[in-house]
């Protein structure tokens, strides 16, 4: 009698030990979700969402599969510069200037994958699969800079009775935009790619699993043309002015200079004028148009490639 209760005891320890490892597998109608982490990112010192991933098991050993990756980010940067050669104590001669460029650069990313997977192990905690996916992405860069700068020259000259003082204050601002690429040289593109792939996912309680993937990758790539545009506005006025015992003849002066231009690497035009505002001269309004060419650049382009891919170091899901 002693041994059929430990017998029956036995048994039933093994069904309920059964039940529990049982609770981990995916069965059919299983529905799991995934966030994909990269702990290093981009050069090793980010942190990013790479990936949200759905699949739906319609029977304990298949399952389908859908992958969205998605990204956005981008910079600012400021750098500023001075020079200021003035004294308290020298007053003829001195020039000051300042300089300010803004960058600023947006890049984002998408990333859409279906697939199917075959489960090879799928027994307790541990799950084993191997399968295949094919998927697009999509990469989008712009960047904008701004450029400005203004300077002031100071000169002072004695001859005889009189002095004759010679100022320039120059000022402009330049701002470049880029299309679909930055000044990093990076282009937008679009890749279609297929792979194949095995990996495992480790049950930590309950509906709860990390894992890894390991795969090989075959993608083309189609790169856009990155254009830009680079608007150029400046000001400069040339100041001719006497003190002391000035000669007869001798009046002050101002010489305005106004100089807009465009530029765009698209079609490699640069298109502009000059204004130039003379008292002194006849006729006083004068207007100089700039029209000059160069060869535009096209650098649309397609790759293909063949690469050996890792998953992110952690992929944490849950199962429903």
């Amino acid at each position: 009698m002693k041994t059929i209760v430990k017998f029956a005891a036995a048994a039933a320890l093994m069904l309920v030990s059964t039940s529990a490892m049982a609770q981990y597998t995916p069965e059919a109608g299983t529905i799991t979700t995934e966030v994909q982490f990269n702990p290093f990112g981009n050069n090793y010192n980010q942190f990013r969402i790479d990936g949200l991933k759905v699949r739906y098991f319609f029977s304990e050993k298949s399952a389908l599969r859908v992958n969205l990756g998605f990204n956005i980010g981008g910079d600012n940067n400021t750098a500023k510069t001075s020079y200021n050669d003035k004294f308290d104590n020298d007053v003829t001669n001195y020039t000051i200037s300042n300089r300010e460029i803004e960058t600023t650069r947006s890049d984002a990313s998408f990333k859409i994958a279906a697939g199917y997977e075959h489960h090879i192990v799928n027994n307790g905690r541990l799950n084993i699969y191997i399968g295949g996916e094919l998927g697009y992405r999509g990469q989008f860069y712009s960047a904008e800079r701004e450029d400005k700068f203004s300077q002031e020259n100071y000169a002072l000259t004695t001859a005889a009775a009189f002095n004759t003082i010679n100022e320039t204050k120059r000022t402009y601002t330049e701002k470049t935009e880029w299309t679909d690429g930055d000044d990093l040289g990076n282009a937008s593109n679009h890749s279609f790619f297929a792979q194949a792939f095995t990996g495992m996912d480790f049950y930590i309680y309950k509906g709860l699993y990390v894992g890894t993937e390991l795969g090989i990758r075959f993608s083309a790539t189609s790169y856009v043309n990155p254009t830009n545009k680079t608007t150029h506005n400046e000001n400069q006025d040339n100041i001719t002015r006497y003190t002391g015992t000035v000669p007869a003849g001798l009046t002050a002066v101002t010489v305005n200079t106004k100089t807009d231009w465009t530029f765009t690497s698209e079609d490699g035009r640069t298109i502009g004028k000059t204004v130039v505002n003379n008292p002194a001269a006849t006729p006083v309004v004068t207007e100089t148009e700039t029209k000059t060419a160069a060869a535009a650049t096209d650098n649309t382009r397609t790759t293909a490639r063949l690469n050996v891919y890792i998953e992110p170091a952690i992929r944490l899901g849950w199962k429903f």
